[in-house]
């Protein structure tokens, strides 16, 4: 199956991209994230410069779910398109200085009325085609806070979300990824019941690790009050090193998934 593969580098990345161009071939494909794509891919970089007009930033962030829509029309196969969005944050705060220039009354944060009615638009956008192939959405969102509205908005829009935590992060856990706080509302349709219920129990011991990790740090914590957490306690080596994992390694779907019931069993 053909992928085509559109990618929008906006704001500050622009200029890192400009200076990736004159690198060697390999380094531009590292650069750009698409160094293990199968040799029949196809990209296309999207530039969004952050000094650009605002109202012209607004329409470069749509750009890629624009173009990859090109290769259903011109090819008689199935074509899986994936539009990924470097930087999504940037896209409401410039609509928010084109609605507030309009004259759009502000509303939650600052933002005017039409960054809430646009987001839910330029992500339904992808989805699978009635014709033939389909778009997959791959979106970056900056939370400025915890209750964020953009981020809120995203959400509730999207078929699920990984929410990377800076705790985890200045741990030097990578990749910081915060399995609580993530979600997808698609894995009981694509995963088998055997690796659904892994998930499950993985996540309800790495829960209860969490709720007693303060009490150990601070010393209260006494094995034998609460089985399960006694349990989860025992299980946490094995639940960190399956989170962990190094950039450069890659881990075919099946090998992790039977790590995964190798880590909580």
């Amino acid at each position: 199956m053909q992928v085509y593969r559109a990618v929008a580098l906006a704001g500050e990345t622009v200029a890192e991209a400009k200076e990736a161009s004159s690198r060697p071939p390999d380094e531009r494909r590292e650069f750009l994230d698409l160094r293990n794509r199968d040799a029949g891919d196809r990209a296309c970089p999207c530039g969004i410069a952050g000094l650009h007009v605002r109202l012209k930033f607004t329409r470069g962030v749509c750009v890629p779910l624009e173009i990859v829509p090109i290769g259903q029309s011109v090819t008689k196969q199935d074509v899986h398109h994936r539009a990924g969005q470097r930087a999504v944050c940037p896209w409401p705060d410039a609509q928010r200085e084109v609605g507030l220039a309009s004259g759009e009354p502000p509303t939650a944060r600052g933002y005017p009325p039409s960054v809430f009615a646009v987001i839910p638009k330029l992500v339904e956008q992808a989805g699978v085609s009635a014709n033939r192939g389909s778009i997959t959405g791959i979106y970056t969102v900056l939370l400025h806070e915890e209750n964020d509205p953009i981020g809120e908005l995203a959400k509730s829009v999207l078929d699920g979300h990984i929410t990377l935590s800076r705790e985890l992060a200045g741990r030097g856990h990578y990749p910081a990824i915060d399995v609580l706080n993530s979600i997808s509302r698609v894995a009981q349709r694509v995963c088998s019941a055997d690796h659904s219920a892994a998930r499950r129990r993985f996540t309800e011991l790495y829960a209860r690790w969490r709720d007693a990790e303060e009490l150990i740090a601070l010393g209260t914590y006494h094995p034998g009050a609460d089985r399960r957490t006694d349990e989860a306690v025992a299980y946490h080596d094995k639940l960190e090193t399956f989170l962990k994992q190094n950039a450069a390694e890659q881990v075919p779907l099946t090998d992790s998934v039977r790590q995964l019931m190798e880590a909580i069993s």
